[in-house]
């Protein structure tokens, strides 16, 4: 979809204004506290946008929520077509709504698919540094972390297959795939997806992606979903990142294989996982239904963030290692150069009055002395917290 000038400029005034989400019970702005151990804190961390979210979605919830009753619902075809139809125009993959089902969220998602398509014992692989979730699913179905690093190179980050292919030689069952990948924001290209499946398939594993991100991709960019590559896989996918309805727990699940796709809902059911918000399947159907140009200007409005982090870094702390993020509204941050150990490194952002994400817990050693920072904020914002950051003498 392409936006004139004029409606960018319209857009970009919204996003500037903002949303004030304090005295909300907002985990980023009302838990300095409990975050950091102090209130007088710009917290530029946790993993959701300070956008409000499109006309559109707002009226449709308040409309529902003015009904009165909230009882046990039903979830007709048109929320499965809303997502399949989302895969269609955003991502490219001829998806039908058979392909759909529903779970409160993509970590809940990833943790059954280990339990349906693993026994305890196996090896599963990640890319690391990673979100943090992914080491606890593999861990609470007593299986076994394969680390595989991502290898960084002079600004973007590689996926080291010889490693990966010797995960597999040694009984590696399962890669959990992050796409976009976060933290690093990698938007793995199609040759690099094409060999993650030749290995898959010639020691028969299974490749589950999350791919809450994949709304949010720089321009010379593009998603692929999982599915797309191989269809024996599992694609993981949501509103709640770019639309910021993480609140409202909802999320989509993409399998085209029918074998696998009943396995795991069969492990679904035997879990219990089958109470789903009505709010958060609306909001999300809402989203992909009028959402695109919202958010072709929030990609744009963040890419700006994006760059003018760039440059601030390169200009106020070069020798801080940054890399140039291809997707996500996240930036990990190498602060080695502070010469300090990595809660050292924490408390020198926090006694600088900036909230960061601590990176140990992506991985260690792969996170030692790194942070991750959230660009999805006002420009304003991003400055104050970059200012804090790179500030000098702390």
């Amino acid at each position: 979809m392409s936006l004139t000038q004029e409606k960018i400029n319209e857009y970009f005034k919204l996003f500037d204004k903002g949303i004030d989400r304090r005295n909300t019970d907002c985990i980023k702005w009302d838990n300095n506290m409990g975050n950091y151990g102090r209130e007088d804190v710009c917290p530029i961390s946790i993993a959701d946008t300070d956008f409000e979210v499109p006309e559109k979605v707002k009226q449709t919830l308040v409309s529902r929520a003015m009904h009165g009753a909230y009882g046990y619902t039903k979830y007709g075809e048109e929320y499965a077509e809303a997502s399949a139809n989302w895969l269609r125009k955003r991502h490219g993959v001829e998806a039908s709504k058979e392909w759909i089902s529903f779970s409160p969220g993509v970590i809940d998602s990833l943790n059954n698919a280990v339990a349906a398509f693993s026994k305890p014992g196996d090896k599963i692989a990640i890319f690391t540094p990673i979100y943090p979730p992914f080491y606890s699913v593999i861990e609470y179905n007593k299986c076994e972390v394969f680390k595989c690093p991502l290898i960084r190179t002079e600004n973007s980050w590689e996926i080291n297959f010889e490693l990966l292919e010797e995960g597999f030689k040694q009984g590696v069952s399962m890669l959990l795939l992050c796409s976009p990948h976060n933290p690093v924001g990698r938007v793995w290209r199609m040759d690099e997806l094409e060999n993650i499946r030749t290995l898959a398939k010639k020691y028969h594993a299974m490749v589950v992606c999350d791919e809450i991100h994949s709304d949010m991709v720089f321009p010379g960019n593009k998603h692929i979903p999982w599915i797309k590559v191989d269809p024996d896989g599992i694609s993981l996918f949501s509103a709640t990142k770019a639309f910021n309805i993480a609140g409202l727990r909802s999320s989509s699940v993409a399998i085209p294989n029918e074998d696998v796709r009943n396995k795991f809902k069969e492990a679904f059911a035997a879990r219990r996982i089958d109470g789903l918000n009505m709010f958060g399947l609306l909001a999300q159907k809402t989203c992909y239904e009028v959402g695109d140009e919202w958010l072709d200007a929030l990609c744009l409005y963040v890419d700006g963030n994006r760059q003018f982090f760039e440059e601030y870094m390169r200009a106020n702390r070069p020798e801080f290692g940054i890399t140039r993020s291809q997707g996500t509204y996240l930036e990990w941050i190498d602060l080695s150069a502070l010469g300090l150990d990595n809660e050292e490194t924490f408390k020198w952002c926090i006694n600088n009055g900036v909230g960061v994400t601590n990176g140990i817990s992506f991985g260690d050693p792969e996170g030692v002395c790194h942070i991750r920072i959230n660009l999805a904020t006002q420009r304003r914002v991003l400055e104050e917290g970059l200012e804090k950051l790179c500030a000098k003498g702390k």
